[in-house]
């Protein structure tokens, strides 16, 4: 690495990478050509956070299936997301000076050799700069900068790319996302959301209403959820739609217990359907793919103590343990296409070598 090198990642862990976005087209086209020219290599890691919010994807490795288009709308979002920016980026330069005084910078980047390339940096403008020529050679970078909160969840775009190419024409696959309470469904609906265009489905939107919630109900593991509602609204149109066509259907307000008002979904290129108990079995609707995220308990309380703290009597002692026992009941981990655990890894940034 050279000072060039170490001021590009610190620069994309501040900025991102939305300045190579000023004609989408013409940029997906740059990205295939990219992926094309780049040797597959299982060695090299797919992520590499930079910190900042950054990382970067390598080319070499990505996730099989996953198609230039969807990682170049990933790329896209992610150049809209929030950065370090200018103060990050200052904070970052003056991080490479400490490492360069403690002795554990790479051997080219000194501090007579930082100061001059600073200055000619400076003097011509800023902003981003290439790969030295030394990089390049010996590493051949090829990879785009996204902001960590797609990364965990790579293998589940690829998974829906998969799906979507072996789809038929007039068939509306359904995707949904069950998991623990806090685990990020809400997140990752929101992800897929913006990437793909696709209309969403929330379960909590089908609160079991007062009347429903007898004893005996809530007894059972799964019926925590107004299925009925769900079929009828949900489950029994789709089955008969084409990709495309809206569904209409009522959305429960817990506050005043009772429909308030309604939500249009669209059903292309797919249906997404997220919340607990989306993988119930009294949901009759077909699942193409079905995610489950999870999360360590102490990770789940500290965020569920971050959000919830007027209600985290209740999640401990009644809304965990019937999603628990609903999970048990039905083997839904188990019997889930992908399980993603969305715990934070300690690992947030990586010094690229």
């Amino acid at each position: 690495m050279m000072p060039k090198d170490a001021v590009k990642l610190v620069y994309q862990s501040a900025f991102g990478g939305g300045h190579l976005v000023r004609d989408e087209e013409s940029a997906l086209e740059l990205l295939k050509e990219e992926i094309e020219g780049t040797q597959r290599s299982d060695t090299v890691p797919t992520i590499e956070y930079i910190g900042g919010g950054a990382c970067r994807v390598n080319l070499a490795s990505l996730p099989y299936g996953l198609t230039a288009h969807t990682l170049m709308r990933i790329f896209v979002e992610s150049s809209k997301l929030n950065y370090g920016g200018e103060a990050a980026f200052r904070e970052g330069i003056s991080a490479i000076f400490a490492l360069i005084d403690e002795g554990a910078a790479p051997p080219a980047i000194t501090r007579e050799e930082m100061v001059r390339w600073l200055d000619l940096y400076y003097s011509e403008g800023g902003g981003m700069t290439r790969h030295s020529l030394e990089y390049s050679n010996i590493y051949t970078p090829a990879y785009r900068v996204i902001h960590e909160k797609y990364a965990p969840f790579l293998g589940v775009f690829a998974a829906i790319d998969t799906l979507l190419a072996e789809k038929g024409i007039d068939y509306i696959p359904v995707v949904t996302i069950d998991g623990r309470c806090s685990s990020g469904k809400s997140t990752l609906a929101d992800l897929i959301s913006c990437v793909y265009g696709c209309g969403v489905v929330h379960t909590d939107d089908f609160f079991l209403p007062a009347s429903l919630r007898t004893k005996k109900r809530l007894s059972t593991p799964g019926k925590n959820i107004h299925y009925e509602r769900f079929n009828s609204e949900i489950s029994e149109p789709a089955a008969t739609m084409r990709p495309g066509d809206i569904i209409k259907y009522g959305v429960f307000d817990c506050q005043c217990g009772a429909i308030t008002s309604s939500r249009e979904v669209v059903t292309e290129p797919f249906l997404l359907i997220e919340g607990s108990y989306s993988n119930s079995p009294d949901i009759t609707i077909k699942r193409d793919l079905s995610i489950f995220l999870t999360i360590t308990y102490e990770e789940q309380l500290r965020r569920i103590a971050e959000r919830n703290k007027d209600n985290f009597t209740d999640f401990i002692n009644k809304w965990i343990p019937m999603e628990e026992e609903y999970f048990k009941a039905y083997n839904i981990k188990e019997s889930s296409d992908l399980v993603i655990n969305t715990g934070k890894s300690d690992l947030l940034f990586e010094f690229i070598k």
